[in-house]
């Protein structure tokens, strides 16, 4: 079952792994300067606000987008970042709850067994995590922060494997890693450049 990590357990890991916090009391954490990184964005529709230095990064998906890219998402997860995954808001779970996913959170958090009146009075951002012994919950939840996210994002860390991955209110998700094999497993799961649509098994 999924578990939530505290989050000064979170900030301790991430720190020792060389991320930093990008914003006080929040989920959002990125690398430290001088770290060299690969990213990629995986999008369904076009989108113009992407910055022009971001095109080469884009991979294009085709509908039905969320099942593609959960699928994308999960391939690479089972195939080139074994263990656990933790997922949390890019803001702090209090404004989730009372403005961002309140509509639909509790009830997505219901379902994989989290008890989310824990994290819905907390201006922090402490982590859930999916083991990779469980992959249904971890698919499920994708899925419904892909779905129904609006006004916020989130991060996924992959602690001890230097890759992080925004799920992004448009509907996309967006990796940066330091590690080359993962690097590779990105673009092996969906290596079409922008102009193309890429099928997921």
């Amino acid at each position: 079952m999924p578990r939530i990590i505290d989050y000064a357990t979170v900030v301790d890991l991430l720190t020792r792994e060389g991320f930093k916090s990008l914003y006080f009391n929040s989920g959002a954490f990125g690398f430290a300067a001088g770290v060299e990184t690969v990213s990629r964005g995986w999008i369904g529709e076009p989108d113009r606000s992407i910055r022009e230095a971001a095109i080469p990064m884009v991979r294009q998906v085709g509908e039905p987008v969320v099942p593609r890219l959960v699928s994308g998402l999960m391939q690479v997860w089972r195939q080139d970042l074994p263990g656990a995954v933790w997922v949390m808001p890019k803001s702090h779970w209090a404004f989730e709850f009372e403005f961002g996913s309140r509509d639909w959170m509790p009830t997505a958090m219901d379902r994989i067994g989290v008890d989310w009146r824990q994290l819905a009075p907390l201006n922090i951002s402490p982590a859930i995590e999916f083991q990779s012994s469980a992959t249904g919950p971890f698919e499920y939840f994708a899925g419904e922060l892909l779905t129904h996210l609006a006004q916020s994002d989130f991060q996924l860390i992959f602690p001890g494997l230097r890759t992080i991955c925004t799920v992004h209110s448009r509907k996309q998700l967006w990796w940066t890693t330091a590690d080359p094999k993962v690097a590779a497993g990105l673009d092996r799961v969906l290596p079409a450049p922008k102009s193309e649509i890429s099928n997921f098994k």
